[in-house]
Order: C-alpha cells, then structure tokens, then sequence
C-alpha cells in the first residue's frame, strides 16, 4: 500500500494474493479489499495493523476455469461486502463474520445487430 502524498511512499506491505484484479478502500481509508486475478478469493485487510480480517472464499472456476473477483466494495452501512465475480455471479458477505449471505446469477443478453 503506497501513500501518493506528498510524494509517493510505501506505507505497508500486506501478505496475500500475488495477482490482484481488485482494490478498494472502506469509507474510513483503514480497511483495503483485495480481489484475486486467479483463485477467486478477496482479502480484507486492516492497513494500519497489517492484520487479514477475512478472506472470503466462494467464486468457484467458470468456464475455462476462470474464476477472478470482477469487482466488489463496501456497502452504505458498512456491514457487508459485496463482490462479483467474471463468470456472471454476485455474492454477499458479512464483512464481521466472511459468512456468504447471498448469492445470485446475473445474465447478460447479447443482441446482435441484425436480429
């Protein structure tokens, strides 16, 4: 983690996923998610203690055995984190506990022009 002000500096290195496809910041800029390129899985660390709070493990291999975090984030109340994956999936987790709350199977229709 680097703090580009007022120039850029490392602040701390975290343990965990070598190929991450995702970052982002909790409102309060302590708390880092980061999403796996390859294994399907996001860390949630706490930057100031270096500490892996959770890792949420549930994005299992799509077709072609891809299975990278597309994107996720913090939601309004802070409570949970919400993560999509590549091939078409969204999961819910408490951000307390890493319990899965939900899960749902997002479709994408394709129109080609001529149809």
């Amino acid at each position: 983690v680097y703090k580009t002000t007022p120039t850029l500096s490392l602040v701390t290195k975290l343990d965990g996923p070598t190929d991450v496809e995702l970052v982002r910041f909790h409102p309060s800029n302590t708390v880092l998610l980061a999403g796996s390129s390859t294994n399907g899985t996001v860390w949630m660390y706490h930057i100031d203690t270096q500490w892996v709070l959770q890792m949420f493990v549930g994005h299992e291999s799509g077709c072609g055995g891809d299975s990278c975090i597309a994107d996720g984030g913090f939601n309004t109340y802070e409570k949970w984190v919400v993560t999509t994956g590549s091939y078409d999936t969204c999961r819910v987790w408490n951000a307390k506990n890493g319990a899965g709350k939900k899960q749902a199977f997002l479709h994408t229709c394709i129109r080609c022009s001529g149809e």
